[in-house]
């Protein structure tokens, strides 16, 4: 009588623990349906875009006042060619450059890598690798120079940037043995201009506090401006002798192989040049006046950066700027010293001049 009371009672609690057991791997599945759709769902539509009229957002300053909850991302491309989840399906793989920005220094180089990283057909690394001007990254092969290289898809072009590669044969012969067929970029401006920026860049970057040397004590051997009293060997004059360095660069590379970039107007108006840009690399056409605005607080134009982790890869997100160390604040030289510096790099303007592509539009060629 007890045995059997006992068994009962045995299959009872059994049976229940069944139960559970089996109502408890039916809240798993569930629980793991709803996960996997939720991820399924958010890798389609990961953000909520709307296509909004971009003429109420005139700036993204407008957008930003608004809550996480009500906040629009304008999509402003229209192209398949940019509106297509094929990227996310694509072999995505680590690839070596096909477009170099090789220069120059304190010309745009920055600002002009920032707005090409912004188109969804260009990717590359955000800094400076200086792999062909460098031996001992040089010397660890294409394979680590392959490895540094952001993931992209076949569609895609990878560029690299640095300015010095403009001014060292060593770099420019390196670059010639790996690619015969590499494109290049070069950024240039008013080379007087680009003189100060390269002073104020080192004012910056290796002087601290008041003892800082006046432009006229780096440039003029006795600190008073006198063209025969140049010392041209400090980077301030050296590097804004364009015709020497351009003239090396066309003994290894075709004119066509280079674009000369206006780094003046990049500046005041970057479409145009970046249009130039696109046909030049022959990609879509992306860049347009939507992109850009121009910001007063800054002095400059800012643009809406690409959101390459959203699908569709032409979503904006949030707009972009130069860092406070670009588009520095020049500091006062005096209009004599800049006279003497003009009349000494005139004949080396005069001769680039004379070389450069008949698009080339400096207004300081004139």
């Amino acid at each position: 009588k007890y045995g059997a009371s006992l068994s009962r009672v045995f299959f009872t609690m059994g049976s229940q623990f069944v139960s559970y057991v089996f109502q408890l791997g039916v809240f798993v599945v569930f629980c793991m349906c709803v996960i996997y759709f939720t991820i399924l769902l958010h890798e389609k539509v990961p953000v909520m875009v709307a296509r909004v009229n971009t003429e109420e957002y005139d700036t993204f300053n407008h957008m930003e006042k608004l809550s996480d909850e009500k906040r629009l991302i304008p999509v402003l491309c229209n192209s398949t060619t940019f509106s297509d989840n094929n990227r996310h399906q694509e072999t995505m793989k680590r690839r070596l450059p096909k477009a170099l920005i090789i220069g120059a220094k304190k010309c745009g180089t920055t600002a002009l890598l920032k707005m090409l990283l912004s188109h969804p057909l260009i990717t590359g690394p955000n800094y400076e690798t200086g792999f062909f001007m460098k031996s001992n990254r040089y010397n660890r092969g294409f394979k680590w120079y392959r490895g540094i290289m952001p993931y992209s898809s076949e569609k895609e072009i990878t560029i690299e940037k640095s300015p010095m590669y403009f001014y060292n044969q060593n770099a420019l012969e390196r670059i010639y043995e790996y690619s015969r067929d590499m494109k290049l970029l070069l950024i240039l401006r008013d080379p007087i201009i680009r003189s100060i920026s390269d002073y104020a860049w080192w004012l910056a970057v290796k002087y601290k506090g008041n003892d800082t040397p006046s432009y006229e004590s780096i440039v003029f051997k006795n600190g008073k401006p006198s063209k025969s009293e140049i010392i041209t060997r400090v980077s301030e004059i050296e590097l804004s002798m364009y015709d020497i360095y351009y003239e090396n660069l066309l003994k290894l590379f075709k004119r066509e192989q280079i674009y000369i970039v206006n780094g003046d107007k990049l500046i005041s108006n970057p479409v145009p040049e970046l249009k130039k840009i696109e046909r030049f690399l022959n990609i879509p056409q992306y860049f347009n006046d939507d992109i850009f605005y121009f910001s007063k607080d800054k002095g400059f134009f800012c643009w809406r950066k690409m959101n390459r982790k959203t699908y569709p890869p032409c979503t904006m997100a949030k707009p972009e700027c130069l860092s406070s160390h670009n588009g520095r604040k020049h500091p006062n030289v005096s209009s004599s010293s800049l006279y003497e510096v003009e009349l000494f790099l005139k004949p080396h303007i005069q001769r680039f001049c004379t070389m450069v592509p008949a698009y080339v539009d400096f207004h300081w060629c004139s």
